[in-house]
């Protein structure tokens, strides 16, 4: 839960403690409304420990869903803004900043473009700010996030730090690799949504076509025999 929890972007005291009343409270009042509900619409069934102990153990599993589902949607945010973040990098590389100088320009001038890749960005340009160092920053937040495509921005990052350049071709390749990732997803999507449409159209546009194709006939005999 801490891990997820850090993941979509809940790290301060209030958000956690929002997160575990969350926890608490939504058992309690599920198992409030289904008491309630079996005393108005079936006051006179035996099962009410029984379906009382499911509603609280349901009440405690949605929280936990709701919250990975929240992280999981949030990570595959963070690979989609990659794809604009390094291209961005590159040409702020290029003008000759520095690492730590082209992150807080994009921390600051990003901000809507690329919302949650900002929104860690900052947090990390903070805690350097405060003494640590960006490169074990920057490590701390690619394994806490644990987007691929995030991951291995940051360790070309970590490589230009430490040897102060030779990253514009990694980061071109990079860029590449993800442009070719994307393309297959989007190909597979498409053909389970082709295979999908397949199966709509079989069980709703068949038996119409049928109807429409074999309805004249069917009745032409029926008349047939009655006569």
């Amino acid at each position: 839960t801490q891990t997820l929890l850090n993941r979509i972007g809940w790290r301060t005291a209030s958000q956690r403690s929002l997160f575990a009343a969350f926890q608490i409270g939504t058992p309690i009042a599920l198992a409030g409304l289904v008491f309630l509900g079996h005393e108005l619409f079936f006051p006179r069934s035996g099962n009410l420990l029984v379906v009382l102990l499911f509603s609280l153990a349901l009440g405690y599993l949605i929280p936990k869903r709701l919250l990975a589902y929240a992280a999981k949607r949030r990570q595959q945010e963070v690979a989609i803004e990659v794809s604009t973040f390094i291209p961005l990098l590159r040409i702020l590389f290029e003008s000759g900043m520095a690492v730590e100088q082209a992150l807080r320009v994009l921390s600051q001038e990003a901000r809507h473009l690329l919302p949650v890749l900002t929104g860690e960005l900052r947090v990390v340009l903070a805690r350097v700010d405060s003494g640590l160092e960006l490169n074990q920053e920057l490590s701390k937040t690619a394994s806490l996030l644990d987007v691929d495509e995030f991951n291995d921005t940051c360790v070309i990052l970590q490589q230009l730090i430490q040897q102060g350049g030779g990253a514009m071709k990694s980061l071109q390749a990079l860029k590449e690799l993800l442009d070719d990732r994307r393309l297959t997803r989007m190909e597979e999507y498409i053909s389970k949504m082709s295979a999908k449409m397949s199966v709509v159209m079989m069980v709703f546009l068949f038996p119409a076509l049928m109807i429409v194709l074999a309805g004249p006939s069917f009745v032409a005999i029926s008349r047939a025999f009655l006569s």
